[in-house]
């Protein structure tokens, strides 16, 4: 019978990850989990890394690295996780005031830009400029999550 330092459930990203870094560092780690198909919610997230989210030195910080982090994974782990960078469009409805947004968004680390209807919909032409009152943009980052998942469990 084996002997591990640490016992990992769940093999989505977060278990993934944190049994690659454990390992990383020199532990004997066992990863267990139900399914081997791996048919969990990480097979279905859109990968978004938001980077530009961080309100607190210490987010903000995280964030940063983050961002460096996930620029060295694909040829850390040998696998391409398809890290890109989008325009992030966080639409809103014609009741909300955007100013209030605005001010809720000044803290982030990189704050969104309050862009008009018709910008909304040239970054993005299935929105319906009858439905929204305008939108916010920022660059966001974007991973293949089960690219990376998958990466991890190598």
């Amino acid at each position: 019978m084996s002997a591990y330092d640490w016992i990992v459930v769940g093999a989505g990203i977060t278990g993934s990850a944190l049994s690659y870094e454990l390992a990383k560092k020199g532990f004997k780690v066992l990863l267990l989990d139900p399914n081997p198909t791996l048919n969990n919610a990480t097979r279905y997230s859109y990968g978004g890394l938001a980077y530009w989210s961080g309100t607190t030195e210490l987010t903000r910080t995280l964030c940063e690295e983050g961002k460096k982090y996930h620029q060295t994974l694909s040829q850390e782990l040998g696998v391409n996780t398809e890290l890109r960078e989008l325009d992030l469009i966080l639409p809103f409805n014609s009741a909300i005031d955007p100013e209030i947004l605005a001010q809720n968004y000044r803290n982030f680390a990189t704050p969104p830009k309050l862009i008009t209807v018709q910008e909304a919909c040239e970054l993005e032409p299935l929105l319906n400029p009858n439905s929204i009152g305008g939108a916010f943009t920022v660059r966001h980052g974007q991973i293949s999550s089960e690219n990376l998942n998958n990466g991890y469990l190598q």
